[in-house]
């Protein structure tokens, strides 16, 4: 005998049908009639329309619709939904083997969903349509792409986060109108994860992940972030703290103002970039903690507590990288070019494994003592500012006593400065200056200046401060 609470077992409803180009569709619900769910599907010549579960009777109603083509049949193996019409009901679990273009799904109270899947979302839409749930979504996954005129909308207001796991097997592609090819989450997320690319679209927002509102930290994993001439385009923004952010190939800005950019205005734990940075002459591109991110001025306190790329960093362009608040570790394989890396704290370490060229490097600092803890770079540097006790963040005063630690320069330097502290520090210091190749025009500059050595000898400074104002191998010092 089978029990009434096994609906598992066979489902309320039934509806089936071959659609236009061949394919045997099914659709099924754990609740209502075969004659409900007729009505509820809309379909003209072999394909939906529209459906619609605004019926009380779907409250937590299992929905999917399966695709199949016949033995010795034909068809594409996937169907198109238009759009889905369940605003103020809840569903269970929804799964549809195919394009879903748009609609609204929940009643703002609870969970929209138990789960969602589809096949992709918006790549057949002839015009913008964004798929919209209104509470909270465990879990969703597609298994491929959020096309440029569709848009994914998780809406609500619960306590903790709106989305437990969102991933999308595909692209996040963005176009030329605004607002398509983005995720847009109104709270918090356990984690998004895109396997493909988010590619920026013309228009701004176009191509993008959006993350409004919510206290928690939010991770995010994408294959790609590739920027284009719509501002913020190809970009992660948070209006709260991210967590872990992951980019397994490349971050690329376009033309447009912050395209290419992941910015918080909280927190951000880490950043990690499985190959380069690639920046853009003409316009400012980022990864940012404490940013606003409409405008990309640093505006709200947040720390960026570690960043690895495992390539290179503003490659043929311009980039930044700023907290408005501390940095942690910073580690580049490659070479940096071209690129502020600048706190309004203090930031723990730079490690560069290759060349710095037209960069600067610099830090707040908050007290003595405190500043730049050291920079290690595995090439030369060129052209190049290292710095502390600066003003980083529009609003801060100087910092007169920041401090640097360890500098060490695998080859040669040219046009370099190394400051810590101001020319009227009180108790500003340099720990050592190490440059292993031949210096030219390098200036090396604080209250207090430790240790100097080029191509392995020793400059001949007296201890203590105020008393060093001279030249050694290529090097200007003044403790000033």
């Amino acid at each position: 005998m089978i029990e009434p609470l096994e609906s598992r077992i066979a489902p309320a409803a039934i509806l089936s049908f071959t659609d236009s180009v061949g394919d045997m569709v099914t659709v099924k619900a754990s609740k209502g009639t075969n004659a409900q769910l007729a009505t509820a599907v809309s379909i003209t010549a072999g394909n939906i329309n529209s459906i619609t579960l605004l019926n009380s009777i779907y409250e937590g109603s299992d929905f999917s619709i399966s695709v199949k083509i016949p033995a010795g049949g034909h068809g594409s193996g996937h169907i198109t939904v238009p759009t889905i019409n369940a605003a103020g009901t809840d569903l269970g679990v929804v799964s549809i083997n195919g394009d879903v273009g748009g609609g609204s799904i929940g009643s703002g109270n609870g969970n929209a969903v138990k789960s969602f899947s589809a096949l992709s979302i918006g790549t057949s839409n002839s015009s913008l349509n964004a798929l919209t749930f209104d509470g909270v979504v465990p879990t969703f996954s597609i298994t491929g792409d959020v096309g440029f005129l569709g848009a994914l909308n998780f809406d609500g207001t619960a306590p903790g986060n709106l989305v437990g796991k969102a991933t999308i097997g595909g692209n996040i592609v963005g176009g030329g109108t605004a607002g398509g090819g983005v995720i847009l989450i109104e709270s918090s997320a356990g984690s998004i994860v895109v396997k493909g690319a988010v590619e920026g679209g013309t228009v701004s927002p176009a191509g993008a992940i959006e993350i409004v509102g919510g206290t928690s930290p939010t991770n995010v994993s994408v294959g790609s972030l590739i920027g284009s001439s719509g501002n913020d385009s190809g970009s992660i923004r948070a209006v709260g703290p991210l967590g872990t952010v992951t980019v397994a190939k490349t971050i690329s800005a376009g033309t447009g103002t912050l395209s290419g950019s992941i910015v918080s205005e909280g927190n951000i734990s880490s950043v990690t970039v499985g190959q380069s940075v690639v920046g853009n002459l003409a316009f400012v591109s980022e990864i940012a903690a404490g940013a606003n991110v409409t405008s990309g001025a640093l505006t709200s306190s947040g720390s960026l507590n570690a960043l690895t790329v495992k390539g290179s960093v503003g490659v043929g362009g311009l980039y930044k990288i700023e907290a408005n608040n501390n940095i942690g570790k910073v580690g580049v394989a490659g070479d940096v070019v071209g690129t502020l890396i600048g706190s309004g704290g203090n930031t723990t370490s730079v490690k560069i494994g290759g060349d710095l060229l037209i960069s600067t490097i610099t830090a707040h600092g908050t007290g003595s003592g405190l500043g730049l803890g050291s920079v290690s770079v595995g090439g030369a540097v060129h052209s190049a500012v290292i710095e502390s006790g600066q003003i980083v963040v529009t609003g801060q005063t100087v910092d007169t006593n920041a401090t640097i630690g360890k500098v060490a320069i695998a080859l040669q330097a040219n046009g370099v400065t190394i400051e810590g502290g101001t020319p009227i520090g009180i108790s500003s210091e340099i720990s050592s200056v190490t440059i292993g190749g031949p210096a030219l025009n390098v200036d090396v500059l604080s209250n207090d200046i430790v240790k100097i050595m080029v191509e392995g000898l020793l400059a001949p400074l007296t201890p203590g401060a105020n008393n060093d104002n001279s030249t050694f191998g290529g090097v200007a010092y003044d403790e000033i």
